[in-house]
């Protein structure tokens, strides 16, 4: 089964500030499979994060700080498996 999602929204200031990030409730279902963990790709790394019941998650240090300088995050959901990147 192919699923293609693509969420693309300019970089929130508390994903700069403390490396927070809300993911919309519609999207949770395709992107967690029902679970509190959602397991992304940002380049050649695998992140697991945990998201509360409101879709909110933390992002490592490092990931969060690719973020600073640009000016939109993308995450793409293609053949089950999620990637995260920042344009």
């Amino acid at each position: 089964m192919k699923i293609l999602l693509r969420l693309e929204s300019e970089i929130p200031p508390t994903l700069t500030k403390y490396g927070k990030v809300r993911i919309p409730p519609a999207a949770l279902p395709l992107l967690t499979g029902g679970r509190r963990t959602m397991s992304v790709r940002f380049g050649e790394e695998r992140l697991v994060l945990k998201i509360d019941r409101y879709g909110r998650t933390t992002l490592p240090a490092n990931v969060a700080s690719e973020g600073r300088g640009k000016s939109r995050m993308v995450i793409e959901l293609r053949n089950g498996e999620a990637t995260l990147e920042f344009q």
